[in-house]
């Protein structure tokens, strides 16, 4: 249903009209998901253009989308997606949201340090939706053994630039 309502010509008017009576102070674009045009992004950049006391804070892994407009917005916070698939890197930059299981120069989240953990995101914690930062989660499950691949490619993506 999501899909459709996005891909309608009065989308980017539906949004505004929907956040205005929202009182949500941030909103997390796609929960899955992704920015999937240039026109579904050009989208996104006016509805946050058109709400500017709000927080919006989103991933992706569009490589090929230009970036250009939506790094300028002061509310939104954008992180490029790398993790042990990643083939190509945006042509703009940007910070990164990685899994690692050791890595220490980017912000760890803390909802990922501690199995049980007792931190709720945008509750006990809001950097997601604060900083344009790199962070990092630490691996679970089956995402553990991919984490060595994802460190190195994050290692050689930063001694290019």
């Amino acid at each position: 249903r999501q899909w459709d309502i996005a891909k309608r010509p009065d989308f980017r008017e539906l949004m505004i009209a929907k956040l205005a009576r929202a009182r949500l102070p941030r909103m997390r674009i796609h929960e899955s998901g992704d920015f999937y045009s240039q026109k579904y992004l050009d989208d996104w950049v006016a509805i946050i253009l058109a709400d500017p006391d709000r927080t919006f804070w989103a991933y992706t892994k569009s490589w090929n989308l230009d970036f250009t407009e939506a790094l300028k917005l002061p509310n939104l916070f954008l992180r490029y997606s790398v993790d042990a698939t990643t083939k190509h890197y945006p042509k703009q930059v940007m910070s990164y949201a990685a899994v690692s299981a050791n890595r220490e120069d980017f912000f760890v989240c803390p909802a990922t340090l501690v199995k049980g953990h007792a931190i709720r995101c945008m509750e006990h914690c809001s950097f997601c939706a604060e900083k344009n930062e790199s962070l990092t989660f630490r691996p679970h499950g089956k995402k553990a053994s991919r984490v060595k691949k994802t460190e190195d490619l994050l290692d050689q993506e930063s001694a290019s630039k």
